[in-house]
Parts: C-alpha cells; sequence; structure tokens
C-alpha cells in the first residue's frame, strides 16, 4: 500500500498538426517530489 500523499506535477507540451491530426510534438513532464508540507 503506497501511503505517500500525491505529489504536484506539472507538463508542457505542443500540438501539432499533420495531415488533420494531431499529435504531441515535444513533451516536458516534471514530477515534484520535494516536501512541500
Amino acid at each position: 500500500c503506497d501511503d505517500d500523499p500525491p505529489h504536484a506535477f506539472s507538463q508542457v507540451f505542443f500540438l501539432k498538426a499533420n495531415a488533420g491530426t494531431f499529435f504531441v510534438a515535444h513533451d516536458i513532464f516534471r514530477l515534484n517530489i520535494h516536501n512541500s508540507a
């Protein structure tokens, strides 16, 4: 069982159109695991 509190996270990405469809061209994911209590 995981008793850790939920961690905040931020995600940045860019959607680009290609032939009528979208795909994630660049994805940045950062998990803020520092103690914010």
